[in-house]
């Protein structure tokens, strides 16, 4: 079965998006300035602060790039999908 994408809610997949790049980031960013304060390698403040950034500028580039998609896709076609239902298993019937 074929679906189409037609639209993309712009603030929800921003939000998506921008939560996981800050939590990806915070996971690298956060031990490096905590190794950088206990070991005293000059301002980790930088490193702390980079997780925001990458909040800020994930929301902000997602919603742009969903704004123009829902501005093409009307006119080109969407992205489609081939879809296909799962069997379903014995255990999942009881």
């Amino acid at each position: 079965m074929r679906k189409q994408i037609r639209k993309i809610p712009i603030h929800a997949a921003s939000k998506v998006t921008a939560l996981v790049a800050f939590v990806i980031s915070a996971l690298f960013c956060i031990p490096i300035a905590l190794f950088g304060l206990f070991f005293g390698e000059g301002d980790t403040s930088f490193f702390f602060g980079i997780p925001i950034f990458y909040l800020i500028f994930s929301y902000l580039c997602t919603a742009i790039y969903c704004w123009i998609y829902n501005l093409i896709a009307p006119h080109v076609g969407g992205i489609e999908l081939v879809l296909d239902d799962a069997p379903v298993s014995k255990k999942e019937l009881e």
